[in-house]
């Protein structure tokens, strides 16, 4: 099942924090419902961009899992795919032609879910090191989730 994304809405909201910047104020002071929910845009789009990508983050995780991958180039790689991620996202979202017409896949939703955990996973292991998270631990955090993933690839 997919969603769509009300454009119009999402416009309105854009020009309210616009308006609102303006008065250097922000929707998040304002109304946190409504920040929330243009925040909400964004991140179903990125959502699904990171679903279409499954394959390439299933294969960089194994390739990690099968310890083909040190952690250190793990945890690199993955972070910029999430960065790719997010600037594809962003460049939807600033386009609303392009937005009127992009829709999620609710499987989309839980899948980032999972790469969101990894993503907690590669910066605390980052920020840290060892102190912060062992490789072992690292490892197999990973290693779990990396077995929610594959039924991700069968659709």
């Amino acid at each position: 099942m997919k969603i769509t994304l009300d454009v119009a809405r999402y416009k309105e909201l854009l020009e309210k924090e616009e308006y609102l910047n303006q008065r250097s104020n922000s929707l998040v002071f304002e109304n946190r419902d409504e920040f929330l929910e243009l925040l909400s845009y964004g991140s179903y789009v990125e959502d699904q961009i990171c679903y279409e990508r499954r394959e390439e983050y299933y294969s960089l995780i194994s390739r990690y899992i099968e310890k083909v991958v040190i952690s250190s180039v793990f945890e690199c790689e993955f972070l910029e795919m999430e960065k790719e991620d997010g600037k594809a996202a962003t460049m939807i979202t600033n386009d609303f032609k392009q937005l009127a017409v992009f829709s999620v896949d609710l499987r989309a939703l839980k899948f980032s879910s999972l790469t969101t955990k990894i993503y907690d996973v590669c910066m605390l292991a980052l920020e840290f090191g060892e102190e912060g998270i062992s490789d072992q631990k690292s490892h197999k955090s990973v290693e779990k989730t990396y077995f929610e993933m594959r039924k991700f690839l069968k659709k």
